[in-house]
């Protein structure tokens, strides 16, 4: 029984992740979303402004491109994490349906 507890205990602490990383993975798209509005934002700088804002409009594209890859690096990392535990979950699930 104390075993089963255990699991349970395990169980509930692999839900709390889940559900964090689940929120994380959603901040993720909107960190994108703005990501893209910004190099929009570049690109008209550059395009309709003068040649005093193409060096600033550069530098913001440049900027929210390593952004954008930075937070795709994260998220790969975070579905790979959320695959992870969700089949911990499954297996610990298994286990107490095994023991009772």
């Amino acid at each position: 029984m104390a075993h089963q507890q255990e699991i349970i205990s395990k169980l509930g602490d692999i839900e709390r992740r889940i559900s964090d990383g689940e929120v994380l993975l959603r901040r993720t798209e909107r960190a994108g979303g703005v990501g893209w509005l910004f190099i929009a934002v570049g690109l008209l700088m550059i395009l309709l402004m003068g040649d005093a804002f193409i060096i600033l409009g550069l530098v913001i594209i440049t900027a929210c491109v390593w952004g954008l890859v930075t937070v795709a690096r994260h998220r790969k990392e975070l579905e790979e994490s959320l695959r992870e535990y969700r089949g911990r979950k499954v297996e610990m699930q298994a286990t107490l349906m095994t023991r009772e």
